[in-house]
């Protein structure tokens, strides 16, 4: 069991699929990226990718988002979001898509989003394109990418006409991207 953090369902608990391949962010990593956003997301499209338990996204919903899609690939984890949003009454403000967020991001387009979650597995990150793909076709302008990653292995964003910030939390890494005006 998973407890939301923050927002109008703060202190509820919603449940992580049962799947070796599902690591959901952990509450304390989840707050520090909220507090990093700012608590409120108030009237935000987000997109959780990666979603897992879809921990990050119901979160954003908690604090105020409108909307939120997200993506995940492993069919025990697409159930446990549906249910998730189901117990939370948010199933009119959320869409859930089962895909390999690679093929989503490919085949998809002209949706814009103000914050991107995404939290890859630690051990198979995607291909490095596939940040730049999310800055430009992807997040609404003054939009932020947020990525997850192991300390170990952090994510390079360098090639991104962007600021980026990170930060540790354990084996954790968090890396917030800005792009910069015109991009």
């Amino acid at each position: 069991m998973l407890r939301i953090v923050g927002g109008e369902w703060r202190g509820r608990r919603i449940h992580a699929p049962r799947s070796p391949r599902v690591r959901p962010t952990a509450e304390r990593v989840r707050e520090a990226i909220f507090d990093l956003l700012g608590q409120r997301l108030e009237g935000q499209r987000v997109l959780d990718l990666f979603a897992g338990s879809g921990a990050l996204g119901i979160e954003a919903l908690s604090r105020g988002a409108r909307y939120a899609t997200f993506v995940e690939r492993d069919r025990a984890a697409v159930q446990r979001i549906r249910a998730n949003l189901e117990l939370l009454a948010a199933g009119d403000r959320a869409e859930v898509v089962g895909a390999a967020v690679a093929s989503f991001v490919a085949r998809r387009s002209g949706a814009r989003y103000d914050t991107v979650f995404a939290d890859p597995p630690y051990l198979q990150p995607p291909a490095p394109e596939i940040w730049s793909d999310l800055v430009e076709r992807w997040l609404a302008p003054g939009g932020r990418l947020v990525i997850e990653s192991a300390v170990r292995s952090p994510v390079d964003v360098s090639g991104l006409a962007a600021s980026s910030e990170q930060r540790c939390y354990g084996d954790s890494a968090v890396t917030i991207v800005v792009p910069r005006r015109g991009v």
